[in-house]
C-alpha cells in the first residue's frame, strides 16, 4: 500500500510549515541546517520516507549534506530570490534501492534549483517554471538528528550485543520523525526530545518475514529503541539509556558522513553527479542580496504519548466515551489499535475505521459515533456541532473526485503535499495544504491535512486534522490521520 509506505507517522513537520507557491521571495539560507521533508515526485509534493534523511546546508558559495545514502558537495548562487546549484560531487556508497531511488531524485531536483524563500523556519525551493521541487525545514539543535549505524543494542535485560554479521540495523532521525532497517524489515514511528531527554513512540514496520533469527534480532532492536528515555553524545557515536541509565542502544554515524552525520570529509572520495543537461550560467544579480534576521530555531517539545487505562473492560456500557484498549504486552509490529464501524446516518456501514488503541472515541449518539477522536476523554458540548477534537471523520454524500478536487483547487488552498492511491478497488488521496480563503471550509491561514475515500453512491469518507499552521501539536494529529487512513477498511456501496 502507498499509504502506508510514506510511513504515516514520520514526519509530519510538513503540517505546521507554511511554504510559498509563488516564484519566490528569498531569505537567508546561510546558518542552518535544512533537513528536506518534501519532494517533487510526478508531480506532486511528497514527504520523503521516514527511513531516508536528507539535508542541505549553504556557506559562503558552496552547499553540502546528506542525500540519503551519500554525502554531496555543490556550487551554489544566491541573489535575491534566485538559486542556482551546480557541479555537485556524491561519495560512492551504495544503499537500498529505495534511498537510492530518493536520492538521485533529489540531487536532480536541486540542481534544478532556480528560485527559493525562506518563511517560517521553512525553505521552499523552486524550478525554472515557478513550482516548488524541494520543501525543507530548518532542523533545531538536536544530537539525534540524521543518519546513523547501530553498534550494539539490548536483546534482553543486563545483556548488550552487537548486530547480527551481514544484516546491519541503521536509523535515521528527522525533525520528528524516526525510522530505518531492522534487520529484516524497515521501521517507522515520531519521536520528540529537547535534547537530552528522548520519547520514541510505537514503530510501524514492513510485513516481510525472515529467518527466525533475524526476526528475533528485530523485536528485540525494535523494543530497546523504544526503551530509550535519554541521550548520551560521545563525538562521533551516541547512545540512548534507560531512566537508570542502562545501555539500550549504541549508535555510531556512518563511515560516509565523515563522523558528522551530515557532510563529506575533506579529501573523501566523491564522484560528479550525471546530469540530464548542461546547467546553465547564472546572470550576476544586479541589486545586492538583502540580509534578513534568521529566525531562531526552536528546541522541539516532546509529545507524550496518552496512557491507555489499566483495567479496561472487555465489553464497555455504552457511554459517550470509550476507553482505550491497553496495549499488549510485547510491542507489534503497528501501533495498538482499536476499531469502531463509521455508517451513514441511518444507513449502510461505510468504513470500519482503526485508530490508536489510547485514544477516545464516542459510540453513541449515532451521528456523532466513531466520527471524533481524541487523546483525551471526550466531553460532547451543548451544542454537539461545535465539538472539536484531535483528528475527525465524517462520510458526506459529495462524491470523491468533488472533494478532492476542492481540495487541490490553488485559489482556496496553498496545496504541499498530495498522494494517491487505490487499494482493494478503494481510491484514497490525502492532500495537506493552508487554507487561502474561507471557501476552503477553514480558517484562513489555517493547515489542514485532509484523506479522503470513495465509497460509491455513500459519497466519501473524510479524514482530518486542523489548527494553526504553527501549532505543534498538528504534527502528530496528522500523523494519526495517515495512521487511520492506511489501517482502516472501506465499503464501497453500490
Amino acid at each position: 500500500m502507498i499509504i502506508r509506505r510514506i510511513a504515516a507517522l514520520a514526519a509530519l513537520a510538513l503540517v505546521v510549515a507554511a511554504c510559498s507557491t509563488g516564484p519566490g521571495a528569498g531569505g537567508q539560507l546561510e546558518g542552518t541546517q535544512w533537513v528536506v521533508r518534501s519532494f517533487d515526485q510526478g508531480g506532486l509534493m511528497t514527504l520523503v520516507p521516514t527511513s531516508v534523511f536528507a539535508d542541505a546546508r549553504f556557506g559562503a558559495d558552496r552547499v553540502s549534506g546528506t542525500a540519503g545514502c551519500n554525502t554531496y558537495d555543490a556550487l551554489y548562487q544566491a541573489g535575491g530570490r534566485t538559486l542556482i546549484v551546480s557541479q555537485p560531487t556524491a561519495t560512492l556508497m551504495a544503499c537500498d534501492e529505495t534511498t537510492m531511488a530518493f536520492e538521485q531524485t533529489y540531487l536532480t531536483l536541486l540542481q534544478e534549483s532556480r528560485f527559493y524563500t525562506v518563511r517560517n523556519n521553512a525553505l521552499t525551493v523552486f524550478d525554472a517554471d515557478g513550482k516548488p521541487i524541494l520543501g525543507f525545514d530548518a532542523a533545531p539543535r538536536n544530537p539525534l538528528i540524521g543518519r546513523w549505524n547501530v553498534d550494539s543494542f539490548e536483546s534482553k535485560p543486563g545483556t548488550v550485543v552487537a548486530p547480527i554479521e551481514g544484516t546491519p540495523l541503521t536509523v535515521a532521525f528527522g525533525i520528528t520523525s524516526v525510522g530505518g532497517d531492522s534487520g529484516c524489515n524497515t521501521f517507522s514511528g515520531t519521536y520528540g526530545t529537547n535534547g537530552n531527554v528522548v520519547r520514541i513512540g510505537p514503530l510501524i514496520t514492513t510485513q516481510m518475514a525472515c529467518e527466525q533469527a533475524l526476526m528475533d534480532q528485530e523485536q528485540a532492536f525494535l523494543t530497546a529503541l523504544q526503551g530509550a528515555s535519554r541521550i548520551e553524545a560521545r563525538g562521533l557515536s551516541l547512545s540512548l539509556v534507560d531512566e537508570n541509565g542502562m545501555l539500550k542502544v549504541a549508535l555510531t554515524r556512518p563511515k560516509s558522513d565523515g563522523g558528522t552525520g551530515a557532510f563529506p570529509t575533506p579529501g573523501a572520495s566523491l564522484a560528479p553527479v550525471p546530469t540530464e543537461a548542461p546547467m546553465p550560467t547564472p546572470s550576476p544579480t544586479p541589486s545586492p542580496t538583502p540580509s534578513p534576521t534568521p529566525s531562531p530555531t526552536p528546541s522541539p517539545t516532546p509529545t507524550p504519548s496518552p496512557t491507555p487505562s489499566p483495567t479496561p473492560s472487555p465489553t464497555p456500557t455504552p457511554s459517550p466515551t470509550v476507553a482505550p484498549t491497553p496495549p499488549p504486552s510485547v510491542p507489534p509490529t503497528i501501533p495498538p489499535t482499536a476499531a469502531c464501524d463509521l455508517s451513514v446516518v441511518d444507513g449502510p456501514k461505510v468504513a470500519e475505521l482503526v485508530y490508536p488503541s489510547t485514544w477516545y472515541t464516542l459510540d453513541t449518539p449515532a451521528d456523532l459515533a466513531c466520527r471524533y477522536f481524541n487523546p483525551t476523554p471526550i466531553t460532547v458540548p451543548d451544542d454537539p456541532t461545535t465539538l472539536d477534537t484531535a483528528v475527525m471523520a465524517n462520510v458526506v454524500a459529495t462524491p470523491y473526485t468533488e472533494m478532492v478536487a476542492a481540495a487541490w483547487d490553488r485559489t482556496n488552498w496553498d496545496v504541499w503535499v498530495g498522494q494517491q492511491d487505490e487499494v482493494n478497488g478503494v481510491e484514497l488521496t490525502c492532500i495537506g495544504g493552508i487554507a487561502l480563503t474561507e471557501a476552503s471550509g477553514f480558517p484562513v491561514g489555517d493547515a489542514a491535512f485532509q484523506c479522503f475515500a470513495d465509497v460509491g453512491t455513500a459519497g466519501t469518507v473524510v479524514l482530518w486534522a486542523t489548527g494553526p499552521q504553527d501549532d505543534p501539536a498538528l504534527q502528530a494529529e496528522a500523523a494519526v490521520v495517515y495512521l487511520m487512513t492506511a489501517e482502516s477498511t472501506f465499503f464501497p456501496q453500490k
